[in-house]
């Protein structure tokens, strides 16, 4: 099961979330799509792989900071891998 997380900010909840699914014998793959801050956990997909998915530079959306430049890449590049995934399964 693939979760999309801002691991930035949101850390504790991806931890009960794959602390849930994993107990009931499935396997979490955490999809980071945080870019503010660094990450509180390690993902299967790293902000910046999937910044990198969507044709974008994560130091380059660093430097200039906004929604207008970070949401399209995180919302294009998590579109890709989450269609690889499930092609590949």
């Amino acid at each position: 099961m693939a979760i999309l997380a801002t691991l930035d900010t949101k850390t504790a909840e991806a931890g009960l979330m794959i602390e849930e699914i994993e107990s009931l014998g499935d396997k979490a793959l955490i999809i980071d799509i945080g870019v503010v801050g660094d990450a509180g956990m390690g993902a299967y997909v790293s902000r910046a792989d999937v910044v990198a998915k969507s044709g974008g530079n994560l130091e380059g959306i660093l430097l200039n900071l906004s929604s207008e430049m970070s949401d399209p890449s995180a919302t294009e590049g998590s579109k890709k891998i989450l269609t690889k995934l499930v092609k590949n399964n």
